[in-house]
């Protein structure tokens, strides 16, 4: 079941889109919520708690299903079917995304002019999405997908772009919460600063 929360704008089936070129976009502020989009077709919605700690609520056209994170410095990411019993669909840890039937892929965020990029490749290398945040001011506010022909015939790309997405988040939220912080130490009254 879909929380309350959420739009009444429905989700358009994955299958049912070109799945090669996609956009996520943040569409609230508190709590964060990020829809995954198609052209003008919505996908899938990432919806945060309202207090920090809680699952990561991930609503399809087809499915409802949380992320739940443990850990700090090394986060763990982990996607579970919600209906029924608890499936683990699919996990990231470190850099390390496992998706059952895959022999895995490899998270990596890639230096940038201005803001870093990010690469889901399999173990061989190969790239299979590529991320690019846009920010408004300092706050993450959506970013591009381009995902590689190999990409879009995953049956689990849905779980590998939300788990991705979720990792990228966390990262820059983690920076968001330094900003007012960073402000203080770049303030003139600071006795620190000449």
């Amino acid at each position: 079941m879909v929380p309350e929360r959420w739009p009444r704008v429905p989700l358009v089936p994955f299958s049912t889109v070109d799945r090669s070129v996609l956009r996520w976009l943040r569409s609230a502020g508190r709590p964060e919520a990020f829809t995954l989009s198609a052209g003008d077709q919505e996908l899938l919605r990432l919806q945060w708690p309202v207090e920090r700690g809680g699952p990561i609520d991930v609503a399809l056209a087809d499915a409802h299903w949380t992320i739940e994170r443990n850990g700090f410095v090394i986060p763990r990411l982990r996607a579970v079917m919600v209906a029924g019993a608890a499936e683990t669909l699919g996990a990231i840890h470190g850099h390390a995304l496992s998706l059952p039937g895959t022999d895995g892929f490899l998270v990596h965020r890639l230096p940038g002019l201005e803001l870093p990029s990010w690469q889901v490749a399999d173990r061989s290398g190969t790239e299979v999405v590529h991320l690019e945040p846009v920010r408004e001011g300092r706050r993450l506010a959506g970013g591009a997908v381009l995902v590689s022909p190999a990409g879009t015939a995953l049956p689990r790309l849905a779980v590998l772009l939300a788990l991705t997405w979720a990792y990228v988040a966390f990262a820059w939220f983690e920076d968001e919460l330094a900003v007012p912080y960073e402000e203080l130490l770049e303030s003139p009254n600071n006795p620190d600063v000449d």
